[in-house]
């Protein structure tokens, strides 16, 4: 490859010394591709990251070094120059070509004699000697001595989990480095061990673009020697579609939730920065600091895009927190269009435990004061009413023990305990009494009741003939179907 001044370029790039040992590297003048007469004057060319030789007219401005392709060989005719560029060369040897003429070449430093350069240098310059005739160079050997360690592994990115900015191939790059002066890094990425023979060899600092799951191995060669080999994986993480999904990750687990319009996922509460989201799978908290979000997320607010978080599952809430790669750069939170409002879930007492994070509401539960908590009772399962959010008591008030209530809240599960957190959206009130516990007469089968032969109301005081679970008047008394 043919560069100007490579030499400087090379040795700007390179570090430390960190390898002891003999190199001997070759250069053909074949191997350039060169056209027949090509004028060298001027030119430079690559041995090894370390090495580069250059030609010269020197005193001969009439016939410069020019390659002919007979014979494959640079011919270097009287006062032209050749000059082999490196660090610490002890030994220089030159390749002669066919029909060699017998032009005596001088040194500008170290002992020369028949062919062979021997010395100390970083830099020498041959010189072809005479008035007529010229030397036919068809390449080079130099040996020289590097570094005082040991031959270090290559550089490699650390390791790192990458995610696609959009639904689109996703890519990175991993930087890929020499770490010892006048090496070559070999690497692979199809799992297969690098060595002298297999691999992409590099000399310099490059840029490797992946866009999947992707291992590097690498190692460096000077001549035969190989260091020990460096390896880095590089993961594509994972990518959930729904808040289902994303539930059912393992504990700790890292992943990317995207959420598409068509999923409906809206807001059911913000709590300074833990809010409550569904979607048509689900419900989740997003565990986030609240400069995370600006604008804050409202209730009923449609989202869409993605973020990356952790899933944890905190007491059995299922939440998505926050980590170092957590941006909303990309989740949009949006007024929807057409869709009709959010509505609480209506829930049975049993079905608590299926809709942890979720906004639900229960009725027609009993409280119950128990341990120092007031808690909803019905049909043997209970909830603790815990005002978890702080909403102010102008806007929650707790319901007296012995009440028959309707409440609207998130399921919290906390430990062995459930609690349902009061919340307040306009047109669903927390609490709403609805009647005395005290004043039930018995709990009664529907075929019994139905069976009494008297009129049968609801609570609101309507008539009815067909009967579920729930309060009923008979008689002026309220009797409880389970």
């Amino acid at each position: 490859m043919k560069i100007k001044n490579l030499t400087l370029l090379l040795l700007a790039f390179l570090s430390s010394t960190a390898w002891a040992g003999t190199v001997t590297v070759s250069w053909s003048a074949s191997g350039e591709n060169l056209g027949n007469a090509a004028d060298m004057s001027g030119s430079s060319y690559t041995v090894d990251a370390l090495t580069s030789v250059s030609f010269g007219a020197g005193t001969n401005t009439l016939n410069t070094p020019k390659y002919y392709t007979s014979g494959n060989s640079v011919r270097i005719y009287p006062g032209n120059t050749m000059t082999v560029s490196g660090k610490n060369m002890t030994q220089i040897v030159l390749e002669f070509g066919e029909s060699d003429k017998s032009n005596a070449i001088s040194v500008n430093t170290g002992s020369y004699s028949d062919g062979t350069w021997m010395g100390g240098s970083d830099a020498v310059t041959f010189t072809v000697e005479g008035n007529s005739g010229h030397r036919r160079i068809s390449g080079i050997s130099v040996t020289y001595n590097v570094g005082d360690g040991s031959l270090s592994a290559p550089l490699l990115s650390a390791p790192f989990t990458f995610w696609p900015k959009t639904t689109e191939t996703p890519e990175r790059t991993v930087s890929i480095s020499p770490s010892s002066e006048g090496s070559t890094v070999v690497y692979t990425v199809d799992g297969s061990t690098p060595s002298l023979t297999n691999g992409v060899k590099i000399s310099k600092a490059s840029e490797l673009k992946i866009s999947t799951t992707t291992t590097v191995r690498a190692i460096s060669i000077i001549g035969s020697e190989m260091s020990e080999e460096s390896s880095a994986t590089y993961t594509l993480g994972q990518t959930v579609n729904s808040i289902a999904e994303f539930k059912k990750l393992a504990d700790g687990s890292e992943a990317r939730l995207y959420l598409s319009s068509a999923m409906n996922a809206r807001v059911l509460y913000n709590n300074n920065g833990e809010v409550y989201l569904r979607d048509n799978t689900g419900a989740i908290c997003l565990f986030m600091s609240s400069g995370q979000f600006n604008p804050q997320p409202a209730h009923n607010q449609h989202v869409a895009g993605w973020m990356i978080g952790k899933y944890t599952n905190y007491k059995g809430l299922p939440e998505f927190v926050s980590t170092s790669n957590t941006t909303t750069d990309y989740i949009l939170f949006a007024s929807p269009v057409s869709e009709p409002a959010t509505e609480p879930q209506n829930i049975e007492a049993e079905e608590f435990g299926a809709y942890y994070a979720d906004w639900i509401r229960l009725t027609e539960m009993e409280t119950v004061e128990s341990g120092g908590n007031m808690t909803v009772e019905k049909d043997g399962f209970s909830y603790v009413l815990y005002n978890k959010f702080n909403l102010s008591s102008d806007i929650y008030i707790q319901p007296e023990s012995g009440k028959i209530v309707n409440v609207i809240g998130i399921a919290i599960p906390y430990g062995n305990k459930d609690e349902l957190a009061p919340i307040y959206i306009e047109g669903y009130p927390p609490v709403e009494v609805v009647g005395d516990a005290t004043g039930i007469y018995e709990l009664m089968e529907e075929s019994a009741l139905s069976e009494c032969g008297m009129p049968i109301y609801n609570i609101s005081g309507q008539q009815v003939s067909q009967l579920s679970k729930g309060l009923y008047i008979v008689n002026g008394k309220k009797l409880l179907i389970k």
